[in-house]
């Protein structure tokens, strides 16, 4: 099997199809357009020489895999196919992913695997090497194979993050709109560890007003994928789910939102 087949294998093996897709090294952007096709999604490829465009589902930017955080979004899948091999600074690429990969996200690798005979002459990993970078880098690995000469790994984030407005007490989830709430408390989320507070962090626009106040807003927690309250305004949500951001809406405790949600 080639890369791209091995690539839509693994996809068609996750739980929940995909919604929003990034490609690194996508190239002219074949491969993702037929994947925003499949799973009828969005898509972002990046690749530093490919020509930007922006159509209705589909964008290729020409970045480098090192600067995929400048995106400033989250993505269910982040994928790498047969490019892995020409990052420049894989590692550095690696340790930006909890900037892109979106809650409850994974990141697949898909590349030639050390001497593998392609007709060129290029440096190709180990998939105990890649594997290596991958760990290093601070993302668990869920699976990895070879076949032939391609290997593959998926992985995830140790923990994701929530940002849950809250009052004062910082235990009751704001009854107001998120840009009123006076903190926000921002928690980790684990499978194996369950939540667990961070930080909270105060609303310096809890009495203001301005236009596109939810994006003013959301700089405050951006590195959460998740947010948790009570009301977001009418136009508040589409804008934050372009973005990628997962919304949970709930009232009353914290704590008892926790231990009845499913957050998966």
């Amino acid at each position: 099997m080639d890369a791209y087949t091995i690539a839509e294998n693994v996809l068609s093996r996750l739980k929940t199809a995909p919604h929003r897709l990034l490609e690194i090294g996508a190239g002219g952007g074949s491969f993702l357009r037929r994947m925003v096709e499949k799973y009828h999604a969005v898509g972002v490829g990046v690749d530093p020489y490919v020509t930007e465009q922006q159509m209705e589902n589909l964008a290729l930017r020409r970045l480098p895999a090192e600067g995929i955080a400048s995106l400033r979004q989250w993505f269910d899948l982040v994928f790498s196919v047969r490019a892995f091999h020409h990052f420049s600074d894989p590692v550095r690429c690696l340790k930006a992913m909890p900037s892109v990969i979106g809650w409850g996200g994974r990141c697949l690798l898909v590349d030639w695997v050390a001497g593998a005979r392609t007709g060129y002459a290029e440096r190709y990993y180990s998939l105990e090497q890649a594997c290596d970078l991958i760990t290093k880098a601070g993302l668990l690995i869920l699976t990895k194979d070879r076949s032939g000469d391609i290997f593959w790994v998926t992985a995830a984030l140790p923990f994701w993050k929530i940002g849950v407005a809250v009052n004062e007490g910082e235990k009751i989830i704001f009854p107001g709109m998120l840009g009123q709430a006076p903190k926000f408390a921002v928690y980790s989320f684990a499978a194996d560890k369950g939540i667990e507070l961070l930080e909270i962090r105060h609303n310096p626009y809890e009495k203001t007003l301005q236009p596109q106040k939810t994006f003013e807003v959301y700089k405050l927690i951006h590195d959460c994928q998740a947010v948790l309250s009570a009301r977001i305004g009418k136009r508040g949500i589409p804008r934050l789910r372009d973005l990628g951001v997962k919304l949970f809406f709930a009232r009353g405790l914290v704590q008892e939102f926790f231990q009845n949600a499913v957050l998966g």
